[in-house]
């Protein structure tokens, strides 16, 4: 008798746990109030409060509608399933989370032939977004503490197509914030994100993890912040990797990169790739410049190629660094409009040696109209000291740095390369180190969701008090006429 009590308990248990509501595909336009009238007990609640307790299909054909300020809470072992259309948000988006924030629900699966529509939505501690679909458009959400169930890898896992990520705050997932697979093509379009302190498990991963194109179709990752924590030293900032063959297209521009264990790295063959207009500073959190430190990393072979220009780089372990036979522009008077340079570079280095860039390539590197000391007007002498190329080992190619151009880029990037914040985090006093003594004119601070908190002018040397400010992650600019310092800030 007892044998066939357990076996009972045991299958009840399975089937409450595997147990699962479809949606009758019949064209029906659900929302939550609905699914609590027909779905048997897989929703219940009412007003603006909800839960979820089975798994829920939305099948082909039918629509889910989540629009309001609803608060939608999932049980453990539960998956959302979207075979048909889902959208959330609104001027007051719902937060979606679980019941139990220390055991998640399985996530969101968005099957081949869906589409997702997330707006303004809080995705608080749950499995991830595994996107079978590519249309799938996320926009001012926010995706916080997804543990890799549904997913494997990352937050949001991309696996085809063209999805959409934009303006969103992603950040302490136990994933990368977003990745597509090394064997599948799919060119996400991510822009003006907030990606801070992702891959809380510390694997060998970057915040941004992303496969190939495919042929005719270009990833683009612009006008994002990616900032790591310095507890995660494993953990880089942005990746591109074709390994296993194909073609990939990339453009990698506007974003600051900091804090990471590198900025920027594009691996593989068949890649070309575009890096213009990013700030990459002190991606040094591993400390081994035998293992990362780049603030820029290009390694492949001669079918892959990059234009690289207009770059900030400073305070990594390396500027940038190049291997196998990848092949580098950094400013082509030949082609100027096209490859300008205009990099600058300032202090990247390791083992008391600066370098600015190092070509561990036998190709040569155009590299005219470059800044390699910002701050001032360099010498050839000076040039060579922070360049190794043919001159250093001449099995290396040669780097062709004709043409330097310094001066006011060089002042606002020296500003940017020496001014520091302390403490972070910070529980009343805010200070900072100022070496070039520039004058601060104001100090804007922002929420996650990119609002403005307040600003600050008419500032003392000394700092500012943000006691008043409530716990938690903040992003703030000081302005200065040579420039803007952006960082993130904890407020204890």
């Amino acid at each position: 008798m007892r044998l066939i009590t357990l076996t009972l308990l045991s299958f009840l248990c399975s089937a409450s746990i595997y147990s699962q509501y479809a949606t009758p595909g019949t064209g029906v336009h659900w929302t939550l109030d609905s699914l609590v009238l027909y779905s048997g007990g897989a929703v219940l609640g009412a007003g603006q409060s909800f839960t979820l307790t089975q798994s829920l299909e939305v099948a082909a054909g039918d629509s889910l509608f989540i629009l309001s300020n609803s608060d939608l809470a999932i049980a453990s072992e539960v998956q959302v399933t979207i075979s048909g259309f889902i959208e959330t948000g609104s001027d007051l988006g719902p937060i979606i989370h679980s019941v139990d924030d220390e055991n998640p629900y399985q996530g969101f699966r968005i099957e081949e032939g869906a589409t997702a529509i997330f707006v303004n939505t809080d995705f608080p501690d749950g499995g991830g977004f595994k996107l079978i679909s590519g249309e799938v458009f996320f926009s001012n959400c926010s995706i916080s503490n997804q543990a890799n169930i549904s997913t494997s890898s990352a937050a949001i896992e991309c696996f085809t197509g063209s999805p959409s990520i934009s303006n969103c705050t992603i950040t302490f997932n136990d994933g990368a914030a977003i990745s597509s697979p090394a064997n599948i093509s799919c060119w996400p379009q991510i822009a003006g994100n907030f990606i801070f302190g992702n891959n809380t498990l510390n694997s060998n991963r970057p915040q941004i993890n992303l496969g190939p194109s495919g042929e005719g179709n270009t990833i683009l990752i612009q006008f994002n912040t990616v900032s790591g924590n310095d507890f995660l030293n494993q953990v880089g900032g942005i990746a591109v990797a074709n390994l296993v063959g194909g073609i990939s297209n990339v453009l990698i521009q506007g974003n600051s990169i900091d804090g990471n264990r590198y900025g920027i790295a594009i691996l593989g063959n068949g890649i070309t790739a575009e890096i213009s207009d990013n700030i990459i500073v002190n991606n040094t959190t591993q400390g081994d410049p035998d293992l990362g430190g780049s603030g820029i990393n290009l390694n492949g072979n001669n079918s892959s190629s990059a234009i690289v220009s207009n770059n900030t780089i400073s305070q990594n372990l390396w500027g940038i660094t190049v291997q196998g036979t990848f092949l580098v522009d950094m400013g082509n008077l030949d082609f100027a409009a096209n490859s300008p340079g205009n990099n600058s570079f300032s202090v990247n280095g390791n083992g008391g040696q600066i370098y600015a860039l190092y070509n561990n390539s036998p190709n040569p590197i155009s590299a005219v109209n470059n800044c390699w000391i910002t701050g001032q007007e360099s010498t050839e002498a000076q040039i060579e000291d922070v360049i190794f190329h043919d001159t250093d080992d001449s099995s290396l190619g040669l780097v062709n740095y004709a043409t330097e151009i310094c001066g006011s880029v060089g002042l606002e990037e020296d500003f940017f390369s020496q001014f520091k914040v302390f403490p972070n985090p910070v529980n009343d006093m805010l200070r900072w180190e100022n070496p070039t003594a520039v004058k601060l004119d104001a100090i804007r601070i922002y929420s996650l969701l990119g609002n403005l908190v307040r600003i600050h002018t008419n500032l003392s040397p000394q700092g500012i008090d943000l006691s008043y400010l409530n716990e938690g992650l903040y992003m703030i600019e000081l302005q200065a006429v040579s420039g803007v310092y952006r960082t993130t800030l904890i407020k204890d």
